[in-house]
């Protein structure tokens, strides 16, 4: 994934982290292998590896309603 497009991008996490927040958007991206995300209802923020969201299983592009 390549890092320079995911400042700004939009995800959906197919199983939510605690909280139960589900959709997110990128808000910083650091070196190194983590991003930070910021909750769109709750704003909190989290970091989640990149390769994280690359699993289809755990995170999806976009803000879809699952």
């Amino acid at each position: 994934m390549q890092r320079r497009f995911l400042l700004g991008s939009r995800w959906t996490a197919v199983v939510p982290p605690e909280g139960g927040e589900r959709h997110f958007e990128v808000i910083e991206v650091p070196r190194g292998d983590e991003i930070v995300v910021r909750a769109v209802l709750t704003r909190r923020e989290y970091r989640v590896m990149i390769a994280a969201l690359e699993d289809p299983g755990a995170w999806t592009t976009g803000w879809l309603q699952l």
